[in-house]
């Protein structure tokens, strides 16, 4: 598989800040990890009808 360079070193909080905010909602954010096979990030959240 191929792979996406990594552009230098971030100081981003994306998936902290992703989290934070599904956890607001009333959901979460799930990530598994592999090696060799990638990431899968879920989020889940409650919806109001």
């Amino acid at each position: 598989p191929e792979q996406v360079p990594a552009e230098g070193k971030r100081k981003g909080m994306g998936l902290k800040t992703l989290e934070s905010r599904a956890s607001l909602l009333g959901g979460t954010l799930v990530r598994q990890s592999a090696p060799g096979q990638g990431t899968e990030t879920t989020i889940s959240a409650p919806v109001n009808p």
